[in-house]
């Protein structure tokens, strides 16, 4: 996983941009938004907005 802020937004900016060729199911896409999301905020310290505790 990326190990700052800015590295994850950059990439889902990057495979979210209406431009880029997206090969993959929707579904796929929001696996790794997820993913992306869950690791920023980890890195932010507030892994409890996705574990939900």
């Amino acid at each position: 996983m990326d190990e700052t802020v800015k590295e994850s937004l950059k990439f889902l900016l990057e495979i979210n941009d209406p431009q880029t060729k997206f090969k993959e199911s929707k579904r796929s896409l929001q696996d790794i938004n997820y993913e992306r999301l869950a690791n920023i905020a980890d890195l932010l310290g507030m892994s409890d907005l996705y574990l939900k505790e």
